[in-house]
Order: structure tokens, then sequence, then C-alpha cells
């Protein structure tokens, strides 16, 4: 079954559906665009759906992980009534299973536009930075609190995320010069939040213009993907850096390490940047880190370097009616085919894509209509 992806936009190929192979596991967002720009119609007639459907198969182990991950945190996050008037924000889960070792899961499309296609024209830039700042500020003040930074704070914010970083110099010739640095970069970290007081909450973690759907002009937030990262108790300030980091990746065409180097030194923020990061409502000004300290947090989280999570219970959701047209992307074989039984028993209508030369009879056998493109 072909799954969600980064769109290879520069490298044209044969069909539709032979674009569509080889895509990541683990991305919702190209796909869902590149769909609905090849149906082409404004109620998604061509392939049969007034709702499409995005499914992702995840056949490595760490991709499998990632999504139950996710699945647990939006079981949560949907269950907790400080959100009641938020979660139209949060991916709506129709089906997970496993099939055949693939654990794979079905999510009812949200609407807008990858917010990094968005943030790439400097007209929508700056609104999009702002409403997404506010939509995840909101999300802050919900699930916020105030924390006394102890000795097991600090162990799961540096001690926990800096390990595995150790790890990759172990047995080096130089890692003697990078113990002593990333010491310095530890003791700093502790010096800076050691008994303070601080806001503490749930974030996002991964929050950058790509976990982002919004409105052609960015007023408007209209979806936030990929909550695996999502953690409790943290600082809420790391989304918003973790966001602005990401805006100046994409603004000035550089790497991670370039725009962190340069935002360690509050003397090279911008203004705006300034603004955006004292304007945060749900941090109170004795609570609020300085820029430097949030910048070196989110860079340990975007950065990807942190222990393995104790992975939550994860217990499948209810299911429910079926709501209207789905669509499965080459669902041919075993994994899609049971996609398509699965959303056929729930009464759905289902519309299958795959290539000119597919064999689509055992899906038309279950009562989907195959669309070839």
């Amino acid at each position: 079954m072909t799954v969600t992806a980064y769109p290879r936009s520069a490298v044209p190929l044969p069909s539709p559906a032979e674009e569509l192979l080889g895509f990541d596991a683990l991305d919702q967002v190209a796909i869902d665009e590149y769909m609905i720009e090849l149906d082409g119609t404004p109620g998604k007639t061509r392939l049969g759906g007034n709702a499409i459907a995005s499914v992702s198969a995840a056949v490595l182990k760490a991709g499998a992980a990632s999504l139950r991950q996710q699945m647990a945190t939006l079981d949560g996050l949907r269950a907790d009534s400080r959100l009641d008037g938020w979660k139209a924000l949060l991916p709506t889960v129709l089906f997970q299973g496993e099939v055949n070792g693939q654990y794979y899961v079905i999510e009812r499309e949200l609407p807008g536009i990858d917010g990094r296609r968005v943030m790439a024209h400097p007209a929508t830039r700056k609104p999009l930075l702002h409403a997404a700042a506010a939509s995840i500020a909101e999300f802050h003040r919900q699930t916020g609190a105030s924390l006394t930074v102890d000795a097991a704070t600090l162990a799961r914010w540096i001690d926990k995320r800096i390990a595995p970083l150790r790890a990759i110099y172990e047995g080096r010739e130089d890692a003697k010069a990078h113990a002593g640095a990333i010491d310095r970069l530890a003791g700093e970290l502790r010096r800076a939040l050691d008994g303070r007081q601080v806001a503490a909450g749930w974030i996002h973690g991964d929050f950058t213009p790509g976990n982002i759907l919004a409105t052609a002009d960015g007023a408007q937030i209209t979806g936030i993907l990929d909550w695996d990262q999502c953690s409790p108790m943290q600082p809420p300030q790391i989304d918003t850096v973790q966001l602005l980091i990401a805006t100046r990746m994409i603004a000035e065409g550089t790497e991670l390490g370039h725009v962190v180097n340069e935002m360690v030194d509050r003397a090279n923020w911008m203004p705006d940047e300034l603004e955006l990061f004292a304007k945060d409502s749900t941090v109170a000004d004795s609570h609020r880190l300085e820029p430097r300290t949030v910048v070196l947090l989110a860079w340990l989280l975007i950065s990807g370097i942190e222990g393995k999570r104790e992975m939550a219970a994860l217990s499948p959701p209810a299911s429910t009616p079926g709501t209207g047209a789905v669509l499965v992307i080459g669902g041919t074989r075993a994994t899609g085919l049971e996609v398509v039984r699965l959303l056929r028993a729930r009464g759905d209508e289902v519309a299958v894509l795959v290539r000119p030369e597919s064999d689509g009879s055992a899906a038309e056998q279950l009562g989907a209509r195959v669309v070839r493109g």
C-alpha cells in the first residue's frame, strides 16, 4: 500500500500512481495535497471523495513506534476536557491496526495547505508565524502549570536528552574534546534552570511549518500534525522557538546548525522574533526563560537526541460509523486490501487509486471503486 511522504517535485514520474511510490511512511501532508491536486475538482468528485483520508503504513519498527506513540498521544489529548474548544486542530483517527506485521493508521483529512508552502512566500510568512504561535499558545494555556525545577526535572530536560549525544562520541579520538563541550552545555543549562520557578505543560515537541496546516493567506491554522514528540511538563517556549528556528531555515535557506549558532546569541534575534517570544501570554514574566536557554533545549529536541520514551498504553479507539467516501492509495495487495475490507465493513464508500497496469479486481470484489491514474 502506498503511504504518505514529502513529494519529490523535482523528479517528474510517468504517472500519478508511480509518483507516490517510495514515499516516506510518516508524512501525512504532502500526499493529501497531491491527491487533492490530482483530483482537480472542488468536491473531489473525480476520485469519488467528499472526504479523502490519509492512510499511513509503517514498515520499519521505528516508524511503527512513532505512529503508535502519536495515536496514544491523540487519544489522551482528545480525552482532555480542557481542550474541548481546541480539538478541531487535531487529526481524527478512523482506523488503526496491524496486517502482516505492518502497523497502519487511517486519519480523516484536515483542511488547509502545508505550512512550508505558506511560509515560503514573504507576504504570508508573518501572518502564518503569528497564527501558529497563537494556536499553540492556546494549547499551552489550557494544559500549563507552574513548576519548580528540581533534580528530577533536570534529569528529564537535560540528562536524558544529552545521553545519546555522549554515546555518539564514545571511543572516538576526539571524544575528550567533545565530552568537554557536552559537559559545558549541560552545566550551562543546569545553572539556568536549577531551582527556577517556570511555566511547564504539554508541548508539541516538533512544532515546525511542516506539521502545520493553514489557509492560503496564513491567517488561520486549520490543523496541527505529527504528535509523536508531544510530552508533558516541558517549557512551552520550546514550541515557539522551534517555530522560529524552522521559519529562519525556510526564509534563509540555511541549515539547522547555522540558525541555532545565530540564535543562541540574543543580539542576532530579529525584532519580530523577540516580540513573538515575549508575547506568549501563557508565560508570566517571572517564569520566562532566556532565549538562549530555550534555543539550546529546543535544539536538543529538533536534533532528535533524546532517550527513547516509554511506550504509552494504547487502546484502539472505538469504531465509528462510516461517514463518507474514503480514498485508499494502491489498495491492491495484503495491507491495502485489508484496509479496504475494514472500511467497506464500516459502511464507507471506498475509491482505490492504482497504476494503470495494476490488477484492481480484488478491491472491486470488496465493493470499492477502482480509479486508474
